[in-house]
């Protein structure tokens, strides 16, 4: 009989502990506070992968202009070239192997 009773006695603890922690969980997340903090969390990092997209996108458009750039330089030599040596058909330049 004294064993039934330990039994009860330590379900009814237990079951009361249980509920206790449950309680204290429920009343921390019912707050708010971790609703807002993963909702800031989440803005955060949207804004910096939003800020990385824009600073690849920035240096692919940089890197195609310094191509840009260095191609117009190249041509400009090559018409300048061609034009000193008053080449009126550019297509049939012969060219000199060594």
């Amino acid at each position: 009989m004294k064993k039934i009773i330990n039994y009860i006695t330590n379900k009814y603890i237990r079951t009361k502990y249980r509920l206790g922690v449950i309680d204290r969980r429920y009343k921390l997340f019912s707050c708010g506070a971790p609703l807002v903090l993963l909702m800031s969390l989440t803005i955060s990092i949207g804004t910096f992968l939003i800020d990385l997209q824009y600073q690849i996108k920035n240096s692919r458009e940089q890197n195609i202009n310094i191509r840009e750039n260095k191609l117009l330089e190249e041509k400009n030599k090559l018409l300048k070239i061609l034009t000193d040596y008053d080449c009126n058909d550019y297509e049939n330049i012969p060219i000199k192997r060594e």
